[in-house]
């Protein structure tokens, strides 16, 4: 399996994978466009396709299928004169063949050289706080638990230049439904009562229209 290229001219598919890939190139795109005509003699039957060709000879000319015969062969008439393909071959490999002086080296590191590690530290066994969580343990009893810090560093902040504040005030829109504007005050009544007199209690002012009128009969008396 190799790249196998299509000869006709101003073909825009050349390149073919497989052999059977460009039989079907130039089945589809080439001898669909070209009437081919049988080459036996007195015979005119023609076809579009090379495949009906292939069956119309395997079953009107089935004595010709698989017979050698030569150019003096008078029962086929040549559409084209016959030629030997030519095969070009690639040139030959040169019998020798120079690399190039290239050399591939791996860097090398350099470790420290190794020392034997001394003796370890001595641990000191678990304490009796992990044992029974509720008993202290003897040894922290003499250690001093307060450790002292230092003051803390007082960030020095800059003083900042007094800018005036401006506050935007935006007036609401009043609501559509009055019953909804809780936050609001209530509604004073147009004109405003005078308050030239004040009753003292409810029902004083009928109280003295009545007593007028008694008085006025000598019910009352008006003085007491």
């Amino acid at each position: 399996e190799g790249q196998y290229q299509c000869r006709y001219l101003r073909c825009a598919g050349r390149v073919h994978v497989t052999k059977d890939a460009l039989k079907a190139h130039v089945d589809l795109s080439h001898l669909s466009r070209l009437a081919i005509s049988c080459p036996v003699q007195d015979c005119e039957r023609v076809f579009p396709r090379a495949s009906q060709l292939e069956l119309h000879f395997t079953t009107d000319h089935k004595d010709l299928v698989n017979s050698p015969v030569t150019l003096a062969f008078d029962r086929l008439v040549a559409t084209a004169p016959p030629s030997r393909r030519i095969v070009t071959h690639p040139p030959p490999l040169p019998s020798y063949h120079q690399l190039p002086n290239w050399q591939f080296t791996v860097p090398l590191v350099s470790l420290p050289p190794h020392k034997p590690f001394g003796p370890l530290a001595p641990v000191e066994p678990i304490s009796r706080k992990w044992r029974r969580l509720d008993a202290p343990d003897e040894d922290d009893s003499n250690l001093n638990h307060i450790i002292p810090l230092d003051d803390l560093v007082r960030q020095v902040i800059p003083p900042q230049q007094s800018k005036p504040l401006v506050l935007h005030v935006r007036r609401q829109p009043p609501s559509l439904n009055e019953n909804q504007r809780l936050s609001y005050p209530q509604s004073m009544p147009s004109p405003l009562p005078r308050n030239d007199f004040v009753p003292t209690t409810i029902g004083i002012s009928i109280f003295e229209r009545k007593f007028g009128e008694l008085a006025k009969d000598g019910v009352v008396n008006g003085g007491t």
